[in-house]
């Protein structure tokens, strides 16, 4: 039947497609792999699901191919070029946040600064302008694909006790209220959100997620987590409780909170498209798909969740790439930190990171929702889609599929910083979808233990997973700064941005630096 239709009109069909469905098109159909051989139109779907890449706009089909080679072939083989811009001057920890190509920084209390980050390959030049909100700044959060500036003002400072913060949600580059906000400030009228609370903002999409975490899990303090639905101007989930411990917003209107206390460690998934009382406690009642963190908790004592920021840039208005990273392939990572107590007393540390893609989290929840009044998955049932990142890749910078991790050097004198790259998209799809390497490939045989402790072997007996396997390459940047004692450090876009720093006073002084691919 197939082979009576045009190949036009294959092609057409063929288009509509995922990128895995495509792939096994050409495994169970000779005709069909022929075609999509032949076809510059689907060779390019693969190539972008290959480079975790969604389509954007600007010439030919074949010409956004040709761009779309010379991009990843710089990230896989060219050596970078060394771009230093001017100093920027913060009073933050840590010094600033990269998103969608520009970084942002607070320098005065009350101002938010931004450079638009230079590239020679999309043909975007430096720029840099501030934002003075006028109060004192707690934190904030910027979103370029959207231009929103969400910043949360401490009120304390101006004797308003009765309202600890207020949130406003401005545009980046005028400061004035945005114009798709249907408010232009939110104040938050819970009594229980302490105003010395270490806070932070994270945007995605439609949702503003601000966590109040106070201390750290042993101090039994109340956590909360606001989830602000900025377009609509409303309150989509205030989740509270002990045990929370961090938590991420997901592609697809879904947010994931790591729980601890002092009988189960769990990864709870909420879809922000239920409908919620006007608290959630995560330590009570349970509105979210539950999965057990291992089926012999005690060791663990936190959990950490770290995903790649999402950007969500109008498809009329796309970014200046013909391209840009998709959230499709993204990883969640999970960070369990493990605690032993020693026969001497000593409490022993060590993280173990898995990872596991977004989409097969999210197809998991979505068949087996509905299949309990409470539903969840014991590690047992949900332990075969996570593999173990090596120990290497703890705590990397991430963009899209693409994760870094700097070698610490020795500061106070010159030398060289390493890098380290890994492309987690292609791992995807040389193992079927998701991460991993043959089985038997297990953590228990990798060197991940430090400590002499017998113990210690237990830990990957219970977790027994898959190590990541991802191809990696090394880059090199030699430091000129003489005297630094601090670096951090983005991926972007178009490489790595590092700032470096020989003061980590109040007003520190950093200097950037990018590698560009």
């Amino acid at each position: 039947m197939l082979d009576d239709l045009s190949v036009e009109l294959t092609i057409e069909i063929l288009e509509h497609l995922d990128i895995s469905s495509l792939l096994r098109c050409c495994q169970v159909c000779r005709h069909l792999c022929a075609i999509i051989k032949e076809s510059d139109t689907l060779q390019y779907k693969k190539e972008l699901a290959l480079a975790g890449m969604t389509d954007g706009d600007g010439g030919s089909v074949y010409t956004r191919r040709q761009q779309l080679k010379e991009y990843s072939l710089a990230w896989k083989e060219k050596e970078p070029t060394i771009v230093t811009l001017d100093p920027i001057t913060s009073c933050q920890f840590p010094p600033a946040q990269v998103r969608g190509g520009v970084l942002s920084y607070s320098h005065l209390s009350s101002q938010v600064n931004f450079v638009r980050l230079p590239s020679a390959r999309r043909g975007v030049e430096e720029h840099r302008w501030s934002v003075d909100i006028g109060f004192t700044i707690h934190d904030w959060g910027a979103d370029p694909s959207q231009d929103l500036l969400v910043v949360v003002l401490s009120r304390v400072h101006l004797q308003a006790a009765f309202v600890p913060f207020e949130v406003r949600f401005l545009s980046m580059t005028s400061g004035e209220p945005h114009p798709l906000a249907r408010v232009a400030s939110w104040k938050p009228d819970s009594s229980e959100l302490d105003p010395s609370s270490y806070l932070y903002v994270q945007i995605s999409g439609d949702y503003v997620a601000i966590h109040f975490m106070r201390g750290e899990r042993r101090v039994l303090a109340n956590k909360n987590l606001l989830v602000w639905n900025w377009r609509a101007g409303e309150v989509t989930i205030h989740l509270t409780g002990t045990s929370m411990v961090n938590a991420t917003i997901l592609p697809e209107n879904y947010i994931a909170v790591g729980s601890v206390d002092s009988t189960h460690s769990r990864l709870r998934v909420y879809s922000l498209q239920d409908h919620f009382p006007c608290a959630v406690s995560v330590d009570g009642p349970d509105y979210a798909f539950s999965f057990d963190m291992l089926d012999d908790p005690f060791f663990v004592s936190s959990i950490h969740l770290h995903i790649s920021p999402t950007l969500s840039w109008d498809r009329h208005h796309p970014p200046s790439l013909p391209f840009f990273p998709s959230a499709e392939n993204y990883l969640l990572y999970i960070t369990l930190q493990f605690e032993f107590k020693g026969e001497n007393g000593v409490i022993f540390s060590n993280p173990r990171t898995v990872c596991v893609p977004v989409f097969a989290l999210l197809r998991y929840i979505r068949s087996h929702r509905y299949s309990s009044q409470n539903p969840s998955a014991s590690w047992k049932q949900w332990a075969p889609l996570l593999r173990q990142v090596p120990q290497d890749m703890l705590y990397p910078s991430l963009l899209g599929t693409r994760a870094a991790k700097r070698i610490q050097p020795h500061y106070g004198t010159y030398g060289d910083y390493y890098f380290n790259i890994w492309d987690l998209n292609e791992a995807n799809f040389m193992n079927e979808g998701i991460p991993g390497t043959e089985q038997g490939a297990t953590m228990g045989c990798s060197g991940f233990i430090s400590s002499t402790s017998s113990t210690w072997p237990q830990v990957d007996h219970v977790l027994n997973l898959p190590l990541l396997s991802v191809p990696k390459r090394t880059v090199t940047f030699t430091e000129r700064l003489r005297g630094t004692i601090f670096a951090s450090d983005f991926l972007t876009e178009d490489g790595i941005l590092i700032l470096r720093t020989t003061d980590l006073g109040h007003r520190g002084v950093f200097h950037p630096a990018m590698l560009c691919f």
